[in-house]
């Protein structure tokens, strides 16, 4: 028997979708062969525990399946659901599946065949999966797209060929979106050690297209299938932008021959990118990010807030500390065991960081000091909107919002983690001085 905890990939779980045939398939052996608890997404429930069979027999000792139409919006919105019902924590998602259809065709939901599987399901599978691909960093996700992408252009007044089709231009169009979503994600996840890659498996001897082959596809693949590559060499990219140790932190970048690759020249247009990406969302009805309330800066001279909050189950509070303050994400670490080790939480100019209580290891953060509770204050645009927010997310206020001295607003309340926070305006043209009592009035 083999000693997993020294493979390479051992201890993580790979999504890969498309991974009953072909790359996919090849993908998922690959990475099962290096120790990784591999999860596969197929159509056929049948395929899917065949293949599952073989990776088990190749040396893979967990293996998951999940089955279901990925050209269906609903589909992949119930497989989103039960993946994170059975996977706790995905270290890579590997968007693998795609398709070529020589002549134009609808899906359920009536959307353009190829651009429905071969770049909204990857987009709307990607989004559906990003916390639990945050909370498992650092994580990869990684997009199989092709060279084809070097003669799409995207379409913006016929992106699902009704007007005009054609086959190839289709494909060629999926492709190039691949790229521009991939770049798109890197730049979104900056600071979260979630990457984002794309790339160009080469040309290989597989069943794609076959369902609807083009002209030339019937004519020239049976000559030049001799000199494609197997699905084995086919997957060695995705391979090794998944599981190489030297690109943890490389992202937004597109691979080919295991090597980066610059790819069209429209990819790196981050206007076309950023359209792509609400067009997308509109298309799939993926709400946008809740607006974050505005936070109005602190003077250079007032001193940063800079606590550690040590709480039972951080995830939650990260949660909380997001919906009241409107507080981002700079980084976070979980543990194996699915503890948060640390986070950081950026509001304003403040930073906190924060970090599951580890009671058996006596960590947990003061809740006083010489008997005195600990208030953090923070600086905000509106704090009676804050409060608000506060007490429904179940915050028990401790001063009511009352106007204070130089006509700022301001209140306590304790968060559910038994933190106590106080909140104020910010009024412009305050003298340090002025700035240094009030903070000794608001924290004493």
């Amino acid at each position: 028997m083999r000693n997993s905890a020294v493979l390479p990939m051992a201890g993580r779980t790979v999504l890969v979708t498309g991974g009953t045939a072909g790359i996919g398939k090849a993908t998922a052996l690959g990475l099962a062969r290096m120790g990784a608890h591999v999860a596969i997404i197929g159509r056929d429930g049948d395929r899917a525990e065949e293949t599952a069979r073989e990776i088990r027999a190749a040396g893979g000792e967990q293996v998951d399946t999940f089955v279901g139409d990925l050209t269906v919006q609903s589909e992949v919105r119930r497989l989103a659901d039960e993946v994170l019902q059975r996977l706790p924590r995905i270290d890579v998602l590997v968007n693998n599946v795609g398709g070529y259809w020589n002549t134009r065709h609808l899906t359920a939901d009536g959307r353009e065949r190829t651009f429905a599987l071969n770049h909204l399901a990857p987009f709307l599978l990607t989004n559906l999966l990003l916390d639990r691909l945050t909370c498992s960093a650092p994580a990869r996700v990684v997009t199989v797209s092709s060279n084809a992408q070097a003669m799409g252009r995207i379409d913006f007044d016929d992106l699902e060929g009704e007007r005009s089709y054609s086959g190839a231009q289709a494909y060629n169009q999926s492709k190039l979106a691949n790229v521009l979503f991939t770049y798109e994600l890197a730049r979104r996840l900056n600071g979260t050690s979630v990457t984002a890659n794309a790339l160009h498996p080469g040309v290989v001897s597989t069943a794609f297209g076959a369902e609807d082959p083009g002209r030339t596809q019937r004519l020239f693949v049976p000559f030049l299938r001799p000199f494609m590559k197997t699905p084995a060499r086919g997957a060695a990219t995705s391979i090794h932008v998944a599981a190489a140790p030297d690109l943890e932190h490389v992202t937004g970048q597109f691979f080919a021959n295991r090597k980066p690759k610059r790819s069209a020249k429209t990819s790196y247009d981050e206007t076309t990118a950023a359209r792509l990406w609400q067009v997308s969302a509109d298309l799939v009805g993926l709400a946008a990010a809740p607006h974050e309330p505005e936070v109005k800066p602190i003077p250079d001279n007032y001193p940063r807030v800079v606590p550690y909050l040590c709480v039972d189950g951080a995830s939650a509070a990260i949660a909380f500390y997001r919906d009241v303050f409107g507080a981002t994400e700079r980084m976070r670490m979980v543990e194996p065991d699915g503890r948060i080790g640390h986070a950081e939480l950026e509001i304003g100019t403040a930073v906190i960081m924060l970090a599951d209580e580890f009671p058996d290891l006596g960590v947990r953060s003061p809740r006083t000091i010489g008997g005195t509770p600990v208030t953090m204050t923070l600086y905000v645009e509106d704090v009676d909107a804050v409060f608000t927010r506060a007490t429904d997310a179940g915050a028990t206020v401790l001063s009511p919002v009352k106007n204070q001295f130089y006509g700022d607003r301001t209140g306590q309340f304790e968060d559910p983690f038994g933190h106590r926070w106080g909140v104020a305006t910010h009024v412009e043209d305050v003298s340090p001085e002025d700035i240094a009592q009030r903070a000794v009035a608001m924290t004493g």
